[in-house]
C-alpha cells in the first residue's frame, strides 16, 4: 500500500510540476534573457498533453525500478529524499531529450527549464513537510537534508545527473545557434519519428522528369482526358504536357496571359484555374471552356479579374481574345490576400474564393466581394435554378453569370448574394471531397494562426472576429450574419510554419493509410500533412513528407489526380526555370529530388532581392520599409523605419544581416522578427541587407 501511495504522490508532483512551468513560461522568461538568448517557442496544448505522457510515462518506469530496488519513498528521510530527487531529475533530463530528439514537438526551453525547476521544488517541499509533521525540528532537518543532498552532489551518480540535467538546455542553445548541429538534430529526429510512423512515410519525386517550371502554381487534368496534364505558371501561361511524363514530347503553351497579369509581385499573378465540367464533350458549347483568376497590377493599379476563356477559339491570339469576364474587382495597392482559387462544385456551380484584401475602404459584404466563398451559376440556367445579378459591387463588376436561388443569403439586403460562405480571410486553395461532396479549405491567418475549414452552406468563419480558437482584435456584431463556424484545425504561425496551402481529401488511391484523410501543405515550410476528416476539431496532424524549396520559393498547390496521384507544385525561383511539379510516392519523409541550384553559385539580382523583401518582410515593415505593412498594427511593437537616414546611421551592413538571420530574440529585440537562417541562403541575406540599404531617403 506504501509503494502505491509513494508512486501517485511522485506522479502528483510531475503533473503538478508540468502545469507550474506551463503558467510560468507564459507569464515571464523562466531563464533569464540576460544570461542567455533563446528563442520564444509556442507549443499546442496538444503538445503540451504529450509532453505530459511522455514525462509521466517514463517516471512511471524510474519510479517502479527505485521501488523494486529500495522500496517506497518514505518521504520524512533526507537520504531516501535526496535519493528520489536525484533520480526524478535524471528522468527529467531523458524525458526532455525524448522530446528534443524522438519527437517534433516545438521544444521549449523555458517550459522544460520551468519543469525542472519546479519538480525539485515540490520534492523538497514535500520532504520538508513530511519530516515536520513526524516532529523533526528545523535545525536537525536542514543538517540533515543538506548533509544528505552535499554526500549525492559529489558522489560519481550525483555528478553524472547533474551534466545530464543541464544537457537539454546545452542542446537547444547550440540548436538555436549552430546551424550544422540543427541539421544533424532535425534529421535524427525526422528519422526517428518517422520510425515510429513508417506506414505515413511518403517521400516528393518528380512528376516531369528533368522539366522545371517558372513558378508553378497548380497542376490538374481536364475532365474527360486523364493522360494530359495541365500547368499554370504564376505569369500566365498554361503548359500541356503529356501525363505519365515523357521526355521526348516537351510541353506546349497552350495559352498565355501574361501581357494581362503585368507585374508579378507580392501574392499576385495567376492563382488558379478549373475546366468546366463539360470541357472536351463535343456537343456541348461548353467544350472549350477554362476559367482562371488572376491579378491585373499595371500603372499602379491593381485589378483581380476571373474570366472564362474558350481554348478551342483557335490560335493563342484568339483564345486571349476570348475571354469573357465575370468578376472584375478592384482592390487595395498591397497586393495581399487576393485568395484565388476557382473550383466547380459536384453541383455544377462555380466556386471562387476571395481574400480580405479585394476591396478598397469599404468593408461592408453588403456592397463588396470580399473575405468568403462566393458560388455562381455560370451556365445562367435561370427559372428555377438560378437569377440574374441584380447590381454590381462597390469595387468592381460582376457580369457572365447568375446567382443560384438556393444560395443561403438570396433576398437579403445585408450580404451580397453571391456568398457561400464569409468570415475567412485569405482562403487558399479549395476543392471538395469526392465522396462526401464536402468543401474544405486553407485559410492563410494573420500573425498567429493557420486554419483548415470544411466550409457549410451560410457559415461565417469569423474573421477579423476570431482567429483560430481566440478572439482577434475586431468586435464582434450582434447578431452575426450567418452561421457561426469554427475551424476544423489551426496551427501556430512561426517562423516555418506560416502559410497554409489548402489540399485534397484523399480518395481512391494506392496509399490506403490516407483514404479519407486530408491531405494539405504549408508554404513556407514546404510540410505536406494529412488529418482525418471525420471530427469537428483535429489537435494534431501527421507530417507525412516534404519538399525542398522554402518560403516564397515553397508549396503553391496539393491536388488529386483521376487515377488517384497526388501532385504538389513548388515555386522555386523568381529569375529562373526552378519550379517544380512532385508526386507523392513511397519514401523516406524527407523530399529527395535532384538539386535544382546547389550546383550553380547563387547570384541574387537586385530585382529578387526587392521579390524576397516584398514577399517575406513587407507584410509587417510595408513595401516602402517605413513599418507600416497590412500587419504592422497587430504585432504590438514599434517598427524600425527603413526609410530614416537614423536608422541606417546607427546600424552596420552585419548588424543588419544579423537580425535578418538570426531574428529578433537572438539580438535582444522583439521574438516576432523570426530567424530566416534555416529558409534563406546567405547571399540572399546579404542582398537582403542592400535592398534595406537602398529604402533610405536621399536627402
Amino acid at each position: 500500500m506504501r509503494k502505491v501511495i509513494s508512486l501517485i504522490a511522485e506522479l502528483l508532483i510531475i503533473t503538478a510540476a508540468l502545469f507550474i512551468a506551463d503558467y510560468w513560461q507564459a507569464h515571464a522568461n523562466v531563464i533569464p534573457r540576460s544570461l542567455i538568448h533563446l528563442p520564444q517557442v509556442d507549443y499546442t496544448q496538444a503538445e503540451f498533453w504529450q509532453i505530459l505522457k511522455i514525462f509521466l510515462g517514463l517516471h512511471l518506469i524510474a519510479i517502479l525500478l527505485m521501488q523494486l530496488k529500495a522500496g517506497a519513498w518514505t518521504m520524512s528521510n533526507a537520504k531516501r529524499s535526496t535519493n528520489e530527487l536525484f533520480l526524478l531529475v535524471a528522468t527529467y533530463s531523458i524525458s526532455a531529450l525524448t522530446i528534443f530528439l524522438a519527437t517534433t514537438i516545438n521544444f521549449d526551453p523555458d517550459l522544460m527549464a520551468g519543469i525542472g525547476i519546479s519538480t525539485v521544488g515540490l520534492i523538497l517541499l514535500t520532504h520538508i513537510t513530511a519530516a515536520l509533521i513526524n516532529g523533526t525540528r528545523f535545525p536537525a532537518l536542514f543538517t540533515a537534508l543538506f548533509s544528505a543532498l552535499f554526500k549525492r552532489l559529489f558522489s560519481v551518480i550525483g555528478l553524472l545527473v547533474l551534466v545530464l540535467a543541464i544537457t537539454p538546455a546545452i542542446m537547444a542553445y547550440f540548436f538555436t545557434s549552430n546551424r550544422d548541429f540543427a541539421n544533424v538534430v532535425t534529421q535524427m529526429r525526422i528519422n526517428i519519428s518517422g520510425f515510429f510512423s513508417a506506414e505515413l512515410n511518403y517521400s516528393l519525386v518528380s512528376a516531369t522528369g528533368d522539366y522545371r517550371f517558372h513558378q508553378p502554381m497548380l497542376a490538374r487534368m481536364a475532365p474527360n482526358d486523364n493522360s494530359t496534364l495541365y500547368v499554370l505558371e504564376r505569369s500566365g501561361r498554361i503548359l500541356k504536357l503529356p501525363y505519365p511524363y515523357s521526355a521526348s514530347t516537351p510541353p506546349e503553351v497552350v495559352m498565355n496571359l501574361q501581357d494581362k497579369v503585368g507585374y508579378v509581385e507580392v501574392e499576385n499573378g495567376a492563382l488558379g484555374f478549373t475546366f468546366h465540367p463539360e470541357f472536351g464533350k463535343t456537343d456541348s458549347s461548353n467544350s472549350g471552356f477554362l476559367y482562371i483568376y488572376y491579378t491585373d497590377v499595371r500603372d499602379d493599379k491593381q485589378v483581380n479579374r476571373v474570366s472564362r476563356f474558350n481554348l478551342h477559339a483557335g490560335s493563342t491570339t484568339d483564345i486571349i481574345q476570348s475571354e469573357t469576364p465575370l468578376l472584375t474587382l478592384n482592390r487595395e495597392s498591397s497586393g495581399f490576400h487576393n485568395g484565388g482559387s476557382v473550383e466547380f462544385g459536384p453541383d455544377g456551380f462555380l466556386y471562387i474564393a476571395l481574400g480580405e484584401g479585394i476591396h478598397l475602404k469599404e468593408r461592408s459584404q453588403a456592397k463588396t466581394l470580399r473575405q468568403g466563398i462566393i458560388r455562381v451559376d455560370v451556365d445562367m440556367q435561370g427559372g428555377e435554378i438560378s437569377h440574374p445579378i441584380r447590381k454590381n459591387p462597390i469595387n468592381g463588376k460582376s457580369e457572365n453569370y447568375y446567382i443560384p436561388n438556393d444560395n443561403p443569403f438570396v433576398g437579403r439586403n445585408d450580404i451580397r448574394e453571391e456568398y457561400w460562405a464569409i468570415g475567412l480571410r485569405n482562403p487558399f486553395r479549395i476543392s471538395f471531397d469526392q465522396e462526401t461532396n464536402e468543401l474544405w479549405v486553407g485559410d492563410v491567418g494573420s500573425t498567429k494562426w493557420e486554419e483548415v475549414n470544411r466550409i457549410e452552406k451560410g457559415g461565417n468563419y469569423q474573421f477579423p472576429y476570431a482567429e483560430g480558437y481566440e478572439q482577434a482584435w475586431a468586435s464582434k456584431p450582434d447578431p452575426l450574419i450567418g452561421n457561426e463556424s469554427e475551424p476544423v484545425y489551426t496551427y501556430l504561425h512561426t517562423a516555418y510554419d506560416r502559410a497554409v496551402i489548402g489540399g485534397i481529401v484523399y480518395r481512391n488511391g494506392k496509399f490506403t493509410k490516407l483514404s479519407g484523410q486530408y491531405v494539405f501543405a504549408d508554404n513556407y515550410s514546404s510540410k505536406i500533412f494529412a488529418m482525418p476528416t471525420d471530427q469537428t476539431r483535429i489537435e494534431t496532424v501527421q507530417e507525412i513528407a516534404r519538399a525542398s524549396q522554402y518560403a516564397q520559393r515553397g508549396v503553391s498547390s496539393v491536388s488529386q489526380l483521376p487515377n488517384g496521384d497526388v501532385l504538389v507544385t513548388t515555386l522555386g525561383r523568381a529569375s529562373a526555370p526552378t519550379g517544380e511539379v512532385l508526386k507523392l510516392s513511397d519514401g523516406d519523409i524527407v523530399q529527395t529530388t535532384v538539386p535544382t541550384e546547389t550546383s550553380v553559385p547563387i547570384i541574387v539580382s537586385k530585382q529578387e532581392a526587392k521579390s524576397l523583401y516584398v514577399t517575406n518582410c513587407a507584410r509587417c515593415h510595408g513595401e516602402q520599409g517605413k513599418g507600416e505593412g497590412p500587419d504592422s498594427s497587430l504585432l504590438g511593437v514599434n517598427l524600425p523605419d527603413f526609410s530614416s537616414s537614423t536608422f541606417h546611421s546607427t546600424r552596420t551592413n552585419s548588424a543588419i544581416s544579423q537580425v535578418i538571420r538570426d531574428g529578433g530574440n537572438e539580438v535582444g529585440l522583439s521574438p516576432l522578427m523570426p530567424p530566416w537562417k534555416e529558409i534563406l541562403e546567405e547571399e540572399e541575406i546579404e542582398a537582403l541587407t542592400q535592398h534595406i540599404r537602398s529604402l533610405q531617403k536621399q536627402n
